[in-house]
């Protein structure tokens, strides 16, 4: 039986409707391949120094653009998902077209001597991940549009010329594991919003030597942190006494040469993953807390160009001379009292331990900061 007229022409529309939609799809397809294309050859354009004509003899338009050097594509879809040029000695700017990358995930620029600003259009990579920047020549402002991206996890800006202070907006990328802005021309307060970054891993701002104010308290509270240097800036305030309480995974805490004040936290001791410690030229006063000897982790401690005063117990030393290797250990100078390093030699080696004359412990004392090897079985000691 013939089908009626209304069901011919839906079956119709219906396939004329699958072959449109077929058809716009490999046109959407070849259109966005050929952006991507467009996009890489407009960068390609903004190099100015290749000297080894990495790009200049891969980067054509007769070959595709997934076979091009530093160039991976998600298979699926056939777009451009990271982007490594990682110190190719290359010498350029970022063009604006840059942003219509749309599928890109990672994106390594590192080691090459790229300048200039950040064009805005780079907030349309919504995909972005990995943004590695680090040691070129860029400048102007951290944009404020980076805190748009809301998949980022590590942004490195380290080693560049950047100017101005740090945008609160960073404090909107709640992604974010590891952010790098040492080595910049940054100034002003380190702001509150960082303290939002609840999966930070590291944070690194070590170098910007005019970043001043206080360490804001929220960054205390981010109980992922495993890495916080803010060595060389101009940092004044003291650290919380309880700074401890919920960083429960710091293995590093590096903030010499700044202008601390206050006491050491007597919280130290419950940072337990605590490796390195780096205190020295700031304005600490106080005892040193002899908890810190229930580190147990701890390889390294420098304390030096302090006011620092007291005894430091048994303890502490026992938990340097339990390491599998010299340890390092530099403290302020005088006034610190003697210790009886003889009673620790017996100590050690009642235990059947560190039984090795090759073991030294080093020790600094005084201005002159010398190293002064000690031996377990040095009498003199």
């Amino acid at each position: 039986m013939e089908r009626p007229c209304f069901l011919k022409c839906a079956s119709m529309s219906f396939v004329m409707y699958c072959v449109f939609a077929m058809s716009f799809l490999a046109i959407e397809a070849t259109t966005n391949i050929t952006t991507d294309q467009s996009s890489l050859l407009a960068l390609k354009a903004h190099i100015t120094n290749d000297p080894y004509n990495l790009l200049a003899n891969n980067w054509t338009s007769s070959t595709s653009v997934c076979n091009w050097v530093g160039i991976t594509c998600d298979s699926q879809n056939s777009r451009v998902v990271a982007l490594d040029l990682t110190s190719m000695s290359l010498t350029g700017t970022i063009p604006p077209h840059f942003g219509n990358l749309s599928f890109l995930v990672q994106l390594f620029l590192r080691n090459n001597s790229f300048h200039g600003s950040l064009p805005v259009e780079l907030v349309h990579l919504r995909r972005l991940e990995i943004f590695h920047l680090g040691n070129n020549s860029f400048q102007g402002e951290i944009p404020s549009w980076l805190g748009s991206l809301p998949k980022l996890q590590i942004l490195y800006l380290s080693l560049n010329n950047f100017t101005g202070s740090i945008p609160p907006s960073l404090g909107n990328i709640t992604t974010l594991r590891n952010l790098g802005l040492s080595n910049n021309n940054l100034q002003g307060n380190i702001p509150e919003e960082i303290g939002n970054l609840i999966n930070l891993e590291t944070l690194i701002l070590r170098g910007n030597q005019q970043i001043s104010g206080t360490i804001p308290p929220s960054i205390f509270n981010i109980s992922s942190l495993e890495i916080i240097n803010f060595a060389f800036n101009r940092l004044s305030g003291s650290l919380p006494d309880d700074m401890c309480q919920y960083l429960p995974v710091l293995q590093k805490l590096i903030i010499p040469y700044n202008q601390l004040e206050g006491s050491i936290p007597s919280s130290f001791w419950k940072c337990r993953e605590l490796l390195r410690i780096e205190l020295y030229y700031n304005k600490l006063t106080g005892k040193i807390p002899g908890k810190i000897g229930n580190l147990s982790l701890l390889k390294e401690l420098y304390l030096f160009h302090n006011s620092l005063e007291g005894r430091l117990f048994i303890q502490l030393w026992k938990t340097f001379t339990n390491w599998g290797r010299p340890g390092n250990l530099r403290l302020s100078p005088p006034p610190l009292e003697e210790i009886d390093l003889f009673q620790l030699v017996k100590e050690v080696d009642s235990t059947g331990t560190n039984t090795t004359k090759s073991r030294q412990l080093y020790l600094t004392m005084g201005y002159r900061f010398e190293w002064k090897p000690l031996d377990w079985y040095d009498d003199k000691i």
